[in-house]
């Protein structure tokens, strides 16, 4: 659901893209009430679309944020994002949203795992599932969250933990935007080849095409962010480790704290 250009499509207008501006984060927070980082989520993963989703959220009781209420505390996804998912993407298990909707089993296994009762409970009621159903959503879900590989935090030490922290997600978006150059919500080989070079190195065409074709799940000839947050996610697992993506990455982000260090923190 990554915004993306016209080029990467086909010249077709992606689904949420027609009308999007930088902008929409703030136009959803001071229209419905979301808050900040809720806005970012929905404009970022849903363009314009967030205005359908913004239909069906439920108050939070609260005096602020108005709207929105979150089914993990520490993660932007709210309850509203399942009604849509059953509603106009056609998720029809719980492991449909978790892992293939929002993609939160890979952003946070433990944030996933915890989420399952409540989405579950949403999904339903909108559905009409009976108890026995759902007990058997929730059961199927955490089943898969097993099979994909990731160990979760009640299995291992933190240490060796591979869920993503809600300030991990926000430093790998801001690379994200940083390497995004035209801002169309994917990279491109040209984009990682430009990011190269501001390292110093000389990365050829089919290197950097190459790349892409480590991570592009979809085949699509792009790396949208749900498949970079992937390799994020699984940067401490040992298949993961040596990806040129994550190492760039991890040299991109090196980089931006010497050039700090060296400017007084930015001051």
């Amino acid at each position: 659901k990554q915004l993306v250009s016209t080029q990467s499509t086909g010249g077709r207008m992606v689904e949420g893209g027609e009308g999007w501006h930088h902008n929409l984060a703030i136009e959803l927070c001071q229209k419905y009430g979301f808050d900040s980082e809720v806005s970012r989520h929905l404009a970022h993963n849903y363009g314009t679309q967030a205005h359908e989703l913004a239909k069906i959220i439920q108050l939070t009781g609260k005096r602020w944020p108005l709207v929105g209420r979150r089914l993990v505390a520490d993660m932007p996804f709210i309850e509203s994002e399942v009604l849509y998912a059953c509603r106009y993407e056609y998720a029809c298990h719980v492991k449909d949203f978790v892992a293939r909707r929002t993609r939160l089993a890979f952003l946070n296994v433990q944030a996933a795992r915890e989420c399952l009762p409540r989405v579950a409970e949403v999904m339903g009621v909108e559905l009409g599932w009976s108890v026995e159903r759902i007990e058997e959503e929730i059961q199927d879900a955490e089943g898969l969250i097993s099979s994909m590989g990731f160990k979760l935090a009640s299995d291992i030490s933190n240490k060796e933990a591979t869920q993503v922290s809600v300030a991990d997600y926000q430093k790998y978006f801001k690379v994200f935007e940083e390497l995004d150059i035209d801002k169309s919500g994917v990279l491109r080989p040209a984009e990682l080849g430009a990011a190269y070079r501001q390292l110093g190195v000389e990365l050829s065409i089919e290197d950097a095409i190459n790349i892409v074709n480590e991570v592009d799940t979809n085949r699509n000839g792009v790396i949208d962010f749900e498949e970079f947050m992937m390799i994020m996610a699984g940067g401490a697992m040992e298949r993961i480790v040596g990806n040129r993506l994550h190492k760039l990455v991890e040299l991109h982000m090196e980089q931006d704290r010497i050039t700090t260090q060296r400017s007084g923190g930015g001051l």
